[in-house]
């Protein structure tokens, strides 16, 4: 087979999906590390990282920057194990809900863009709380966890390669936006958490999460002292992230 130095460019190869799927939908993007499809009215987007395979190794293809060894059958395998270790799958819930937060942040405000999901799992993984009588308190304790770490510019360690800084080509201007806006919800988060109102919860958490976040039933209401289930309608499947560092 080809060596990797005889194999067609990052750029390339991109060119050739981004070609493949422009006009399909209402926009479409190149971006250094995948093609993204973007379609109901610019609220949703499907990511077309581009892989190539040599001697059993996976190698992605990032402009500028060559291709990059990277194996996304591993990062689903460590996702799975990880979320084994917490009960009743809480770290799936966990990287749901700061998806959650990402994806209504990033909706109100077109020109932002946070963190990629494969980030925000390894934050959830680090710093995950040790003990938490419900949802709520986990979430709290995770985001007050992160919220507290002194990472002025920090690196995010691949969990399955560690020489591997998953946002080392992120600009200092996106990881400062993200720290300010992390900021942000914890503030909105630590309000919502000390709020006895279940009423005022909702509406509170509603801030954070938009209408994933569910109104709460005709028992909770106006009681007092409610543990919020916090209960995120749809999925967030980030076993199957490509690891892209998106």
């Amino acid at each position: 087979s080809k060596l990797i130095s005889e194999w067609v460019t990052p750029e390339t190869a991109h060119k050739w999906i981004y070609d493949a799927v422009l006009g399909h939908t209402i926009k479409t993007e190149d971006n250094a590390k995948c093609v993204s499809v973007i379609y109901a009215n610019n609220e949703k987007h499907v990511d077309l990282p581009i892989y190539a395979e040599k001697d059993g190794e996976y190698y992605l293809a990032i402009k500028g920057k060559g291709w990059i060894k990277n194996n996304p059958k591993k990062i689903s395998l460590w996702f799975k194990e990880r979320n084994a270790l917490s009960s009743g799958s809480d770290f799936r819930k966990a990287v749901r809900y700061l998806k959650a937060w990402k994806d209504k942040r990033e909706n109100d405000s077109k020109a932002l863009k946070l963190f990629g999901g494969f980030q925000l799992s390894i934050l959830a993984s680090d710093y995950f709380p040790d003990s938490y009588d419900n949802l709520e308190e986990m979430y709290f304790k995770l985001v007050d966890k992160i919220n507290n770490n002194s990472w002025a510019y920090p690196s995010l360690e691949n969990p399955i390669n560690n020489e591997q800084d998953t946002i080392e080509y992120y600009s200092e201007t996106r990881i400062k936006i993200f720290k300010e806006e992390f900021a942000k919800m914890y503030e909105q988060a630590k309000d919502a958490y000390d709020e006895t109102d279940s009423s005022k919860k909702h509406t509170k958490w509603t801030k954070i999460f938009g209408d994933r976040f569910p109104e709460p039933t005709d028992d909770e209401n106006g009681t007092k002292n409610c543990e919020a289930p916090l209960v995120i309608k749809g999925t967030t499947d980030i076993s199957k992230t490509s690891g892209r560092q998106a």
